[in-house]
C-alpha cells in the first residue's frame, strides 16, 4: 500500500471521526449548538488606537491575592474577591478575611467546593451584595461576617436553571440585577459556554417579595453590568464585542439595543464615580486581532465539534481519577474546560475604556506588557486606579494622574457615593405632599396676641377703625380688620376663644385724646350693644369730641361715655377667671343712627382694657352674663338689626 493510498484512508477515517463526534446523539456536552451568530470587529482607529499608557503599573501583593477579580471600597478598605473563595478587605499592607461561602478546599482546582465569588457591590444599606460562581447570590454584613443567600444555585427560573452567577449591580431600593452568564454549564466548563449557543440572561431580583425576573435573555456569557445614574437602565457586558443596555424606565421599557461596540470581550464594568463607566477587555478580538471564537461564531458545526473533543478528553481524565484518585487528573480536568485555558493559550492585551452615559468612547488605555494583562475590573480609590484579574496573583496599581484621568480622582469611597446618590434620587423618587397651611386648618383657631392683635369679624367685610383723637367706629363693607394703637383702646374681635380680662386694680379704656374716658371697672364691668347698619356708601366723619354729639355719627358718641356699636351677634363674654357681673350703661346722650337703604354685616366689636384684649364670638342670640340681663336685653332690642346673620371666623391663625 503505497504513501498515497495511507493518506486517503487516513483522511476518510478523521472525517468519519469528526462527524461522529459532531452529529452522535449522547455524547457529551449534550447542548445543541446550532445557532449562528456574528461578532463585529472593530477598527482601531479614533479614540481605540492603542497606546502604552499602562506600561508602568505597579504590582502589589505579589503571590498573596490570587486571583482578584472584582473590587469595591468603603472608607480606607478595599475589598475583593478572590479565587480562594474568600472576600477580603485590604489596608495598607493588611489583608484581612471577611466571609467565604463554600467550604475549605486543597486549591483552585477544587474551586466547585471552595467557591468563587466574581462580582460585589456596596448597596445603599451598608451591605455587600456578591455573585458566587457556585453557591449563588449573597448580602453580606461586612462588619460581623454574617451573609444571606438571595439566590440559591442551580434555582430555576422561568424554566432554566442558574448556573453561573457573575456580576451583581444594587438600585437604591435594595432590588437586585444579576447575570447568569450560561444556563448550561458551570464556571470550571466556562470554555463550552464560550462555544456554545448564546444563552446567558440579565435577571432582576425584587428585594420586597424575593422573586427573580428575566430581563434579557440570549445574551453571549452575560458578564458585568452597571446602573445609569438615574437607574433608568442597565447596562450589560456581552462576549460579542459590545455592551447592551436594558431600559428600566421611560418609554422604552423593557427593550434592550447597543450601548457601544468594543475592541474585544468585556468583562466587568465600573462606574467613574460621576455619570461614566469603566469597561474593560480581558481578551482583544478586532481586525487586527481576531480569536477563536469570533472566527467560529457562525459556524455551530465547528463550535459543537470542539465541545465535543473538550469533553471527550476530559472524560478521560475524570474516568481515570474515578479508577485511581490523584491530583493531576483532577488539576487536569479542571483546565481544560476552564475559561483561563483559553485566555492563557491566546495572549492579547488588555485594554480599559472610559465610556459617557451615552455610549460614547472617551478615552482608552492599553498594555504590550506581557507580564500585566488578562485584567477584567478597573476601580478608581482615591488617586489610583487599581486593577484586576482572575488570572493574576498580584494586585495592579497606576496613578491616575499618569495616565492623564486625575480629573476622575474620588474624594469619597464607593459606599458613600452610594449612599449619597440615593439620598439625591429620594425627592424625585418619593415628592412629599404640600404641608397645609392655617388657612387649609379652619378648626384649628389660636388666639390673638398683644401688643398688636387683629381679627377678621364677618364675611362681609367691614372695617370698624379706632382712631385715638376721634374715637368713632367705622363699618364700611370691604375688610373687617380692627387698628388699635397700644396708648388707646383697642377694638379687636377674634372668633376663637372669646375672654375677657380685667387687670387689677381699675383697668381704664380711653377713648378720647381728652377728658371722656370709658372706665370700665372690675367688679361691673358694661358694654353698649347697638346696631347700626349704614349704607353701602363710606359714612362720614365724624368731628372731634365735645360736649355735644356730632351731627350724623356712625357710632353713637358721648362725651363722658363713649359706645361701641355693634351686630346682631350680641357680644358675649366668657372670662378665662370666674367673670364679674356685668352692667348695662345707660347712654345719656341720643345718638342719631343712619337709616339703611340695604342690608349689611356690620362687625362684632368687643371692648377691651389697656393691655388685655377682650375677644367677642357673634352668636344667633343674644347672650350675656350679667345679674341684670332683663334689662341689658330690654335696652338692646330696640337697635337689633333682624337681618344680621350668625359670623363665623375662619380661623384665626391664618391670619396671624
Amino acid at each position: 500500500m503505497g504513501l498515497l493510498s495511507f493518506l486517503k484512508i487516513f483522511i476518510v477515517n478523521i472525517i468519519i471521526l469528526i462527524l461522529f463526534i459532531t452529529f452522535m446523539p449522547g455524547l457529551l456536552p449534550d447542548v445543541p449548538i446550532v445557532k449562528s451568530y456574528k461578532i463585529i470587529k472593530a477598527a482601531l482607529d479614533g479614540k481605540l488606537t492603542p497606546n502604552n499608557k499602562l506600561e508602568n503599573v505597579e504590582i502589589l501583593f505579589k503571590e498573596e491575592l490570587l486571583g482578584p477579580e472584582s473590587f469595591t471600597d468603603d472608607k480606607n478598605y478595599i475589598y475583593t474577591s478572590l479565587h480562594t473563595g474568600d472576600i477580603v478587605k485590604i489596608n495598607g499592607k493588611h489583608i484581612v478575611p471577611v466571609v467565604q461561602f463554600g467550604k475549605p478546599c486543597k486549591g483552585i482546582y477544587e474551586e466547585r467546593i471552595c467557591g468563587r465569588p466574581l462580582g460585589l457591590r456596596f448597596g445603599s444599606d451598608g451591605y455587600l451584595y456578591t455573585a458566587d460562581a457556585y453557591y449563588g447570590i449573597f448580602r453580606v454584613d461586612v462588619n460581623t461576617g454574617d451573609k444571606k443567600k438571595l439566590v440559591s444555585f442551580g434555582q430555576e427560573i422561568e424554566g432554566k436553571p442558574t448556573k453561573l452567577p457573575n456580576s451583581v449591580a444594587v438600585s437604591c431600593n435594595g432590588d437586585v440585577y444579576w447575570t447568569d452568564s450560561t444556563s448550561n454549564f458551570i464556571l470550571q466548563d466556562g470554555l463550552y459556554a464560550l462555544l456554545d449557543d448564546p444563552a446567558g440572561r440579565l435577571i432582576h431580583y425584587n428585594a420586597k417579595t424575593g422573586e427573580n425576573k428575566v430581563l434579557m435573555e440570549d445574551g453571549f456569557f452575560t458578564n458585568g453590568l452597571a446602573l445609569s445614574t438615574n437607574e433608568d437602565f442597565v447596562i450589560v457586558a456581552d462576549a460579542r464585542n459590545q455592551i447592551l443596555r436594558h431600559y428600566l424606565k421611560g418609554p422604552k421599557t423593557g427593550t434592550t439595543d447597543l450601548f457601544v461596540r468594543l475592541p474585544g470581550v468585556p468583562d466587568n464594568i465600573q462606574t467613574d464615580g460621576r455619570s461614566g463607566f469603566l469597561i474593560t477587555v480581558i481578551v482583544e478580538s478586532n481586525l487586527e486581532n481576531p480569536n477563536l471564537i469570533s472566527t467560529f461564531s457562525q459556524f455551530p458545526n465547528i463550535r459543537r465539534f470542539l465541545a465535543r473533543s473538550l469533553s471527550l478528553a476530559e472524560f478521560g481524565f475524570r474516568f481515570i481519577d474515578k479508577l485511581y484518585p490523584n491530583e493531576i487528573c483532577q488539576r487536569t480536568t479542571h483546565f481544560v474546560g476552564h475559561i483561563s485555558s483559553a485566555v492563557n493559550a491566546i495572549p492579547s492585551r488588555s485594554v480599559i475604556l472610559h465610556v459617557s452615559e451615552n455610549g460614547e468612547i472617551l478615552d482608552t488605555l492599553w498594555t504590550n506588557n506581557k507580564t500585566i494583562q488578562g485584567f477584567s475590573e478597573a476601580h478608581i480609590v482615591k488617586n489610583y486606579l487599581y486593577l484586576g484579574s482572575p488570572f493574576n496573583d498580584y494586585l495592579g496599581r497606576i496613578p491616575l494622574a499618569e495616565v492623564g484621568w486625575e480629573h476622575l480622582s474620588k474624594k469619597s469611597d464607593s459606599l458613600t457615593s452610594k449612599k449619597q446618590l440615593c439620598e439625591a434620587h429620594k425627592p424625585a423618587a418619593k415628592a412629599s405632599p404640600p404641608k397645609m397651611t392655617t388657612k387649609d386648618t379652619p378648626p384649628k383657631p389660636t388666639t390673638a396676641t398683644p401688643p398688636k392683635p387683629t381679627a377678621t369679624a364677618t364675611p362681609s367685610k367691614p372695617t370698624t377703625t379706632a382712631t385715638p383723637p376721634k374715637p368713632t367706629a367705622t363699618a364700611t363693607p370691604s375688610k373687617p380688620t380692627t387698628t388699635a394703637t397700644p396708648p388707646k383702646p383697642t377694638a379687636t374681635a377674634t372668633p376663637s376663644k372669646p375672654t375677657t380680662t380685667a387687670t387689677p386694680p381699675k383697668p381704664t379704656t380711653t377713648a378720647t385724646p381728652s377728658k371722656p374716658t370709658a372706665t370700665a371697672a372690675p367688679p361691673k364691668p358694661t358694654i353698649t350693644a347697638k346696631i347700626d347698619t349704614p349704607k353701602s356708601v363710606p359714612p362720614k366723619q365724624s368731628p372731634p369730641p365735645k360736649q355735644s354729639p356730632p351731627p350724623k355719627p356712625t357710632t353713637a358718641n358721648t362725651p363722658s361715655k363713649p359706645t361701641v356699636t355693634t351686630s346682631k351677634p350680641t357680644t358675649t363674654t366668657q372670662p378665662t377667671t370666674k367673670p364679674p357681673s356685668l352692667k348695662q350703661s345707660k347712654t345719656p346722650a341720643p345718638t342719631t343712627t343712619q337709616q339703611p337703604t340695604t342690608t349689611q354685616k356690620p362687625p362684632t366689636v368687643a371692648t377691651t382694657s389697656k393691655p388685655k384684649t377682650t375677644t367677642t364670638t357673634p352668636k344667633p342670640t343674644s347672650t350675656i352674663r350679667n345679674k341684670d340681663k332683663d334689662e341689658s336685653r330690654g335696652n338692646q332690642n330696640n337697635n337689633i338689626n333682624p337681618n344680621i346673620k350668625k359670623t363665623t371666623s375662619n380661623s384665626p391663625k391664618s391670619e396671624l
